[in-house]
């Protein structure tokens, strides 16, 4: 899709985006940002600005890898159909706080992929460490997903050891 070539707004990008995967079964959706060409019926269109492209790309791998659906991105387009310049992933969890903290022991594989930071692999990895020992403390999910990781993604999880300083650069 040529995004910004025409009027059609980021909400109406994605709701196709959604139709090509679940309808027609595609395996990847691509978007192009709008270049103005010289000496051509467009040429004074401003180009389309990098993060709008970008933030597509986020919400497509939402949609098609992570199984959220349009309508739970709706909440984060603006009146004018548009996606703010911020991580989609993060825009949710600000909006939903109420969803936050989740128990890494309990919950779904769709509840995990919610968690900023965390993507199917590594959903699935907590899936198959669980069963093995529940993870109730930050050196257990280090293990699992590295130090870094678990610092990003510490204000999102219920653990036994959580101390705000453990997390201050998540």
């Amino acid at each position: 899709m040529i995004v910004d070539a025409t009027d059609d707004n980021d909400w109406q990008h994605l709701q196709v985006t959604e139709w090509l995967y679940k309808r027609h079964g595609l395996k990847r959706v691509y978007y192009s940002g709008f270049e103005p060409v010289t000496q051509t019926p467009l040429e004074r269109r401003a180009a389309c600005p990098q993060f709008r492209e970008h933030r597509l790309y986020q919400c497509s791998f939402l949609i098609r890898d992570y199984g959220f659906k349009t309508d739970s991105l709706a909440q984060i387009v603006d009146d004018s159909g548009f996606l703010p310049n911020i991580d989609p992933k993060l825009k949710l969890a600000a909006m939903n706080p109420d969803l936050f903290p989740i128990d890494l022991n309990t919950a779904t594989h769709h509840e995990i992929v919610r968690i900023p930071g965390i993507g199917p692999l590594t959903a699935k990895k907590i899936i198959e460490a669980r069963k093995e020992a529940k993870i109730q403390y930050s050196t257990d999910l280090k293990k699992i997903v590295g130090a870094n990781r678990t610092r990003r993604i510490g204000r999102y999880i219920e653990l036994r050891d959580k101390r705000l300083t453990d997390f201050a650069t998540a």
